[in-house]
């Protein structure tokens, strides 16, 4: 059954690439004559291909149809005809993932500004994948722990609709490691976040990595657009 299934697939993918194709012959290089006898041929495998397959010999229809793209890949690396592979077109059209980071603790207007427009950088249909600091490491850059657990923190995130996928961070501030589990495209750093804009510019440059870094301006005013800002105001309006 497995040699079915992927006769059945490159079959697929070969018809599609046979439709698309066009050919963009040299005359200096090659007439179009001759590209048109390798191409019928490719055709011809093709046809064969799918005969084999009726036939279930599958084995025989796998040969006939890796020949049939064999020349046809062929005839595009000389730059006699052009067409894509479904595969490369699946590539191209492949769904950006920004990645955004933060600690989130008493959400507030200027988290979800941050995350909205963090989303919209990697344009139609992209995934935000968020990046939720753990309390260990909340602690050791500000010296206190976060008012909200980090199970608590990123469940809170998971739950708003702009979020494709939240997760814990490292217990250690480790750049390259998030790069290189969540592979993303386009990293969003806050107005707030000049440490982990500089710590991402390094990790990029010293690996030679092709992530984007788009800085998300600050929403509004002043007022209570932090966390900090918000616990300040607590203490303020409760301690008189």
């Amino acid at each position: 059954m497995i040699l079915k299934e992927l006769a059945s697939k490159y079959i697929v993918k070969a018809e599609r690439a046979v439709k698309d194709m066009k050919v963009s012959h040299n005359p200096k290089l090659v007439d179009a004559k001759s590209i048109e006898e390798v191409t019928d041929q490719a055709s011809r495998y093709l046809h064969d291909a799918k005969f084999y397959l009726e036939k279930e010999r599958f084995e025989t229809s796998l040969a006939s149809v890796s020949y049939c793209e064999g020349l046809l890949d062929a005839l595009r690396t000389l730059g006699l005809i052009d067409f894509s592979w479904q595969e490369e077109i699946l590539m191209n059209n492949k769904r950006k993932i920004v990645l955004a980071t933060g600690t989130f603790d008493l959400l507030h207007y200027g988290h979800v500004y941050y995350l909205t427009e963090a989303k919209k950088a990697g344009g139609k249909d992209s995934k935000l994948v968020v990046v939720v600091a753990r309390d260990s490491t909340v602690e050791k850059l500000k010296g206190t722990k976060p008012v909200i657990p980090e199970d608590q923190r990123k469940a809170v995130i998971e739950a708003l609709k702009v979020v494709d996928e939240a997760v814990l961070g490292h217990e250690e501030m480790d750049m390259a490691g998030v790069i290189e589990s969540i592979k993303p495209d386009i990293v969003a750093v806050g107005h707030d976040q000049r440490n982990i804009e500089e710590m991402l510019r390094r990790c990029i440059e010293e690996q030679g990595l092709g992530v984007q870094i788009m800085k998300i301006g600050r929403f509004g005013g002043e007022e209570l657009n932090s966390s900090s800002k918000i616990k300040r105001k607590i203490v303020e309006r409760y301690t008189r």
